[in-house]
């Protein structure tokens, strides 16, 4: 029962997501994974909470011990034109600051709606843009790369 883990396990969790994913999560995401911890112990087939600790250790973001932790710490929240005054400020001031081609990147970008956003602000205005999104949420990626949210 996750009320049973020791508070310096928590700290020992909170410390190997920072240190592979590099959020540092916050009380409240913290309580969200407490809320699941013990099935994410027993999906992951370990035997005990410091095995689970040793089990992330020894995988790649990718693998699905991971996966399925990240599910309940990112936001995954994404729409078109999410946070319309960051588009506007790029759409008034950046864009207009700069000449020439722009890459920009999309970090966090879930299944890619503020990357497609940019794109379509950048087309009106009439710049060329290279646009490189990225997730550690292979799920979003997946349905970013199939054209479906």
């Amino acid at each position: 029962m996750a009320s049973m883990v020791p508070p310096d396990w928590w700290d020992a969790l909170g410390s190997r997501i920072a240190r592979r994913v590099g959020l540092s999560p916050r009380d409240r995401v913290m309580q969200k994974v407490a809320s699941v911890i013990d099935q994410e112990v027993a999906r992951a087939g370990s035997p005990d909470w410091n095995e689970y600790l040793r089990d992330l250790d020894a995988r790649d973001l990718n693998a699905p011990i991971w996966q399925s932790l990240l599910q309940h710490i990112l936001v995954g929240e994404t729409s078109f034109f999410r946070h319309g005054e960051q588009f506007e400020f790029l759409r008034t001031e950046v864009l207009r600051a700069r000449a020439g081609p722009l890459t920009c990147w999309s970090a966090g970008c879930a299944t890619g709606e503020e990357a497609f956003t940019l794109a379509v602000i950048c087309r009106e205005v009439g710049r060329k843009v290279t646009i490189w999104a990225t997730d550690i949420a292979q799920t979003s990626l997946d349905a970013a790369a199939q054209g479906r949210v």
